[in-house]
């Protein structure tokens, strides 16, 4: 699969693509040349490009891993929010005003 940026010579920052872009570490992904073409059609300032560079990219699929296999060392989402529920209130130095007191 093959996938397209946009290169800032001078510094090898990527374009974050929109009508006024910005240059970040990252930048935005294309899918193919065309989507690169209607983007510049676009552009509020052309001249924002004009010591760029578009820079194609192949990507392929290395490994596969079972999602049970990565989740199986995750925590519970409803434990980590209760966890950090209680340590909240253990903060505090009186009890919350909604709190019953049984």
């Amino acid at each position: 699969m093959l996938i397209y940026k946009l290169r800032r010579k001078t510094d090898g920052l990527f374009s974050t693509g929109c009508l006024c872009p910005y240059f970040t570490k990252l930048g935005k992904v294309w899918k193919s040349i065309p989507y690169i073409k209607t983007h510049l059609r676009q552009l509020k300032d052309p001249e924002v490009y004009a010591e760029c560079e578009v820079v194609e990219y192949e990507i392929t699929e290395k490994t596969i891993y079972p999602l049970d296999e990565v989740k199986k060392d995750l925590p519970d989402r409803a434990d980590q929010v209760e966890i950090a529920y209680r340590e909240k209130m253990q903060k505090r130095k009186k009890p919350c005003k909604h709190a019953v007191i049984i």
